[in-house]
């Protein structure tokens, strides 16, 4: 079985004020988000025929204050879906188009009126360019018949100002019945299906769209069914290796059910740096491993030295686990770390897993609802390669845990390597269905445990919630205290805890001790922060984009 380990987050906000708009942005985040991540034009700063009318200090003034707001902006996306047409809001106006029903002998000029084919859209953009994808379903791309390479592989970087962007003209992730809708774009390739044989992994499929080695490239919008781009083997949907600065939005991934021997997964980074996936969707992806000699179940991501990857505003069902830090790359000297923030996963084995954190950055998990976790845990924190470190786990939920099988471990678990340095865990609220398995937190493997637990929630819907540490059973909260020292100031909650848990409605009911029990006096669990978890598709109020801006300028 692979690894396992654990993860957190801690965003505080500012207030910055520039002439007529006021807005919150996220600071205190890494800093090579504020470097990377300029997708996004700041839609505040001050236009520049206003700014040519001051004085100079008051220039000076206020264009440090945008300079501020960029850095803010940069430090995280924003939490309103544009839907301009391919996004111009956000990136400006297109300055190629590619069409991908166009077949790929039949060449175009990356004109609207004669877009690219998808070889040449793959193929020809540069640093600066905004490339526009028009609606359609692609023909089908030749597969690569590589687990590293995709079938959409850009043959060129952008920069860290200067991107290559590939935008369709509507965001997946905003559309009815996407796996039908006739405004999607969505990608293929011709690889076949993968199998088992003599217990390994066979096929000729390949990963759909990302990049092998180009740096600072968007994708933005597009919609992949997995029955129509088959993965191999350890491959991946979608493929980041040895890259820097990729960003995947806004978009959507339909699974299937498949054979595959090992690491059935749909994000498969290796050794990259600052990648961004931001609102977006998968769902119902099924893996039959049988005959397989290291059989999984289906995952969303499966990582190996994913350094400094943000990932939020996303929704994962019906796959057996959810996001998993899982090795390292290069020989064991690159490991995981970044930020996962404002997800739902529903129906799955393990929610949130964690394994080899890096040395010295810290991992953050905070805002996050994990619903119907069948067996296993919802935080799954360390395995068998490496103990769980830097770590920052807080206002998480975790609500109907299955507590009728022998398997579920329940909350929070950590097993094998235990725990390092540096790693907290506070102000989440977890929640069990009533029945016979399933501890707030299962520690009992271990014998260690993390610096700090403490303002938590636990409730085991009416029955009597109970914990464990290094091989023993604690029946109570005080037992637990005076077993651990932790957990000092948390709580076992009772009474109506959510607005609907039938439904699904995880807000903290009004008036309930859990609105204002965190370590900040405010409430335990998910919808704490200043987002809500889950993908948004709000509109984007915000202005167009200056016709004379390219994006990342």
């Amino acid at each position: 079985m692979d690894p396992v380990e654990g993860e957190p987050l801690e965003n505080a906000y500012q207030s910055y004020f520039v002439p007529e708009v006021e807005r919150k942005v996220a600071v205190g985040e890494k800093f090579s988000h504020t470097v990377v991540n300029t997708d996004k034009q700041p839609k505040s700063i001050v236009p520049m025929r206003f700014i040519s009318k001051l004085d100079l200090a008051t220039k000076l003034s206020c264009l440090v204050v945008a300079a501020s707001l960029v850095v803010a902006i940069g430090a995280t996306t924003a939490s309103a879906l544009d839907t301009s047409d391919y996004r111009q809001n956000t990136y400006g106006a297109p300055n190629h188009y590619c069409d991908p029903t166009r077949a790929l002998n039949n060449s175009g000029a990356g004109t609207l009126v004669s877009p690219w084919n998808m070889s040449q859209c793959s193929a020809l953009p540069v640093a600066g360019d905004v490339v526009g994808i028009l609606p359609g379903v692609s023909v089908d791309l030749p597969t690569t018949n590589s687990v590293r390479i995709p079938a959409f592989n850009p043959a060129h970087s952008g920069t860290p100002i200067s991107r290559i962007v590939f935008v369709t003209k509507y965001p997946a992730v905003n559309l009815a019945s996407v796996e039908t809708n006739p405004n999607r774009t969505e990608f293929r390739h011709d690889g076949g299906a993968p199998g088992i044989v003599g217990g390994v992994g066979v096929g000729n499929g390949c990963p759909m769209l990302g990049s092998y080695g180009q740096n600072y490239v968007t994708f933005d919008g597009f919609f992949v069914d997995m029955a129509e781009a088959f993965l191999r083997e350890d491959s991946g949907v979608l493929r980041v290796e040895n890259t820097i600065g990729v960003h995947f939005r806004n978009f959507v991934v339909k699974g299937a059910r498949l054979t595959i021997a090992s690491n059935p997964v749909i994000y498969r980074p290796n050794n990259s740096r600052d990648t961004v996936l931001s609102n977006f969707k998968a769902y119902d992806f099924v893996n039959d491993p049988t005959g397989s000699a290291t059989p999984q179940g289906a995952l969303f991501s499966d990582q190996y030295g994913d350094q400094n990857v943000l990932i939020e505003h996303f929704e994962i069902r019906n796959i057996s686990r959810g996001i998993f830090f899982k090795g390292t790359a290069n020989s064991a000297t690159v490991f995981n770390y970044g930020t996962v923030q404002y997800g739902i996963v529903s129906n799955s084995s393990a929610c949130l897993q964690f394994n080899d954190l890096d040395f010295t950055q810290v991992t953050t998990v905070a805002y996050n609802l994990c619903y119907d976790i069948n067996e296993v845990a919802a935080i799954f924190i360390s395995s068998e390669t490496s103990p769980a470190r830097n770590l920052l786990v807080h206002h998480n939920t975790v609500a109907r845990i299955n507590s009728a099988s022998i398997n579920t471990s329940g909350g929070i678990y950590s097993r094998a390597n235990g725990f390092a340095g540096n790693v907290t865990i506070r102000d989440n609220l977890v929640d069990i269905n009533n029945g016979v398995f399933g501890h707030g937190a299962d520690f009992g493997e271990i014998s260690t445990l993390p610096a700090v637990m403490n303002y938590n929630g636990y409730t085991k819907n009416g029955a009597n919630v109970t914990w464990s540490f290094n091989g023993v059973q604690s029946n109570s909260l005080s037992a637990w205290r005076t077993a651990t020292n932790r957990d000092l100031n948390s709580q076992v909650l009772s009474g109506t805890i959510f607005v609907d848990r039938t439904n699904g409605n995880f807000r903290i009911a009004a008036g309930h001790v859990a609105k204002t029990a965190s370590s900040s006096g405010g409430e335990l669990g998910a919808y704490a922060g200043p987002r809500l978890p889950g993908v948004d598709v709000s509109v984007d109020a915000a202005p167009a984009a200056p016709t004379n801006f390219r994006a990342g300028l």
